[in-house]
């Protein structure tokens, strides 16, 4: 079970993130995610962890339908706005030795990322996928160690409040190599040059989010909601389709909690960006 898991990844930096960029810790106000298969440039705030389940109907490139999943942990461990922001990510993308990938349950990687905020509005972040893992017995490209480089920017309505319908758009880009690349491309034993992704996300409703990108090897879309259950348990659930070229397509879904190990940030104290 193993190519869904750097999008579960990147579901977590985005949307752990972006509680924490709008200091959500007093006001309750949660987002959807701003990407998916994408990295987005935010994240890395020391209080943010979560954990979260998804799955697809096929693996990358599969030619026959076949369930595949992965559980991810992620922990926020530095601080984006001061110094520098730190995100870790452990993934288990072998939850089955008869479902999915055969054989390989127990299969996992350590995904780690640095990020800072720049001008008050310009996220940027570098980061690996797959520093280390384990129990992995081939090569494949999920396990690739993959270098990235992104950023994200939003662009805030002034006549709507913020996460209001069509009140931003969070624009991301970046460039990436490994699971990046174009299967065209693809050297298992090399993670090769680097391809540009971009994503873009806006809301249509209130806590939910459409978001449509471009992976470096095809076009990707999702929406992604955020539901507060009993007014404290924020769950985010996305829904998604993807390799409209690469084909056959493939959809999605993930489900996560997010949560705050700290009781106060200290960036809450300051300008709070929803005003």
């Amino acid at each position: 079970m193993k190519i869904y898991f750097h999008s579960s990844l990147f579901i977590f930096l985005a949307f752990f993130s972006i509680i924490d960029c709008f200091g959500q810790k007093g006001n309750s106000l949660s987002l959807a995610a701003i990407s998916f298969l994408n990295p987005s440039g935010v994240g890395g705030h020391l209080g943010t962890a979560g954990i979260g389940l998804a799955g697809q109907n096929r693996v990358r490139g599969g030619r026959i339908a076949k369930p595949d999943g992965n559980v991810g942990v992620y922990l926020g461990l530095g601080d984006p706005y001061k110094y520098i922001g730190v995100g870790a990510t452990v993934n288990i993308f072998g939850l089955s030795n008869t479902y999915g990938s055969i054989g390989n349950l127990g299969e996992g990687g350590l995904d780690i990322s640095i990020n800072r905020l720049f001008l008050k509005v310009l996220f940027l972040k570098l980061g690996v996928c797959n520093i280390t893992n384990w129990r992995v017995e081939k090569h494949a490209i999920p396990v690739q160690k993959s270098y990235f480089g992104t950023g994200t920017v939003f662009f805030r309505s002034e006549k709507k409040a913020f996460g209001e319908p069509f009140s931003y758009i969070a624009f991301t880009a970046g460039a990436g190599n490994g699971l990046f690349r174009k299967d065209n491309d693809l050297d298992l034993n090399n993670s090769g040059h680097f391809n540009p992704f971009v994503s873009v996300a806006f809301p249509i409703f209130r806590k939910n989010n459409v978001i449509v990108e471009w992976t470096g090897y095809d076009i990707s879309t999702c929406i992604s909601s955020s539901i507060l259950f009993f007014k404290k348990v924020p769950i985010l659930i996305n829904l998604q389709a993807t390799d409209y070229v690469l084909q056959p397509m493939r959809f999605g879904v993930s489900i996560g909690y997010y949560f705050n190990y700290l009781k106060t940030h200290q960036h809450d104290k300051k300008k709070n960006y929803e005003k």
